[in-house]
């Protein structure tokens, strides 16, 4: 069974949380207007990844 794991792609106004293997199935976008937009976004892919294995 195949791992679905996340990254985190950064655009010039958002964080945008991908599928690993297609980064067009977006999980989730975080408006950087937020201040702490990084930190979610990338606590989301910690913490899934770190599941998912």
């Amino acid at each position: 069974m195949k791992q679905e794991l996340l990254k985190v792609i950064e655009f010039p106004e958002e964080y945008v949380v991908v599928y690993d293997d297609s980064e067009e199935d977006w999980v989730a976008k975080f408006d950087k207007a937020w201040p702490e937009a990084r930190e979610w976004a990338y606590h989301m892919v910690d913490i899934h990844n770190e599941r998912r294995s």
